[in-house]
């Protein structure tokens, strides 16, 4: 052998070559040593993994874009660049909100409210180590979940709790009920929900209150559900949740025609693409084709 020297001597036979799951063998050169596998009938230095750079922001900024969000075209809005997409992700992703919490207990506004805190047992097998920030604002949520009040300090506390804990449902839903009650704008909710689903791609609280947004809205509302689905699908390509609410959108408002020209993109950009695969069977299957 030209490199490695084997200590164990090289027989026809397979067993006699590999007399035990590993063997030891010396580098000619530096006299290291090494284990091989058992499987293998050359000796190889162990290989570096080495960790690939994410590529920074097109905008120059301190962020960085995922590689499959710039790749990921939007047949159904060329105007909405790769460029803008990226920019519009990092954006909605940062922490905006730098300011120090207050607590409910020093808000005068709720001061007419008594917080309830959660039940619990006296001695817990295990407790659970909530932030005080959440613990705080669950115990006036209950409280005014409990009273059945809907009034816009409720609505704030909604998106408090929201942004505390974007998995929620109880929160969502009482959220979309005192939506309804007060007679909000849903395309300013919409907007809300939005944002939500960038910063949550995977849950399905997000996607299923846009899909009542959307209900409510009606067809002016489908193509920019699409524009959002497709930034979801930018940063993971097989988000379940955001294939599935565009199913939803696409058979609703009738948008076979966009769909196959999304799918045929998404497979190019990614041919073992399987939810992209799936989805346009979907169309051909329910759609026409």
């Amino acid at each position: 052998m030209s490199l490695w020297e084997c200590s164990t001597p090289r027989y026809g036979n397979a067993q006699a070559h590999f007399p035990s799951p590993e063997r030891s063998c010396t580098f000619a050169r530096s006299g290291r040593s090494l284990s091989v596998c058992l499987f293998r009938r050359r000796c190889r230095r162990p290989r570096r993994r080495r960790r690939r750079r994410r590529p920074e922001c097109v905008h120059d900024c301190s962020t960085t874009a995922s590689p499959r969000l710039l790749a990921q075209p939007i047949p159904s809005d060329p105007g909405f660049t790769r460029t803008r997409r990226a920019h519009l992700w990092q954006a909605e992703m940062s922490d905006s909100d730098e300011d120090a919490y207050v607590s409910y207990g020093e808000r005068p506004e709720w001061d007419d409210v008594t917080p309830v805190p959660q039940a619990e047992s006296t001695n817990p097998v295990v407790r659970i180590a909530y932030a005080n920030q959440y613990v705080d604002t669950m115990n006036y949520f209950r409280a005014v979940y409990a009273t059945g009040e809907k009034s816009a300090r409720v609505l704030a506390l909604t998106e408090e709790a929201i942004s505390q804990n974007g998995a929620n449902y109880t929160v969502w839903h009482q959220r979309w009920e005192v939506v309804l009650a007060l007679g909000s704008d849903i395309a300013t909710e919409l907007s809300y929900v939005e944002a939500m689903a960038l910063d949550n791609p995977k849950n399905y609280q997000v996607w299923n209150h846009m899909r009542l947004c959307t209900e409510q809205l009606g067809a002016s509302a489908a193509r920019r559900n699409l524009e959002y689905i497709s930034l979801a699908l930018g940063a993971d390509s097989k988000n379940y949740h955001a294939w599935s609410h565009r199913q939803w959108v696409v058979r609703t408002f009738k948008l076979w025609v966009e769909d196959m020209e999304f799918t045929a993109a998404m497979i190019d950009a990614d041919v073992r693409n399987n939810s992209a695969w799936n989805e346009r069977f979907f169309c051909i299957a329910e759609g026409g084709g």
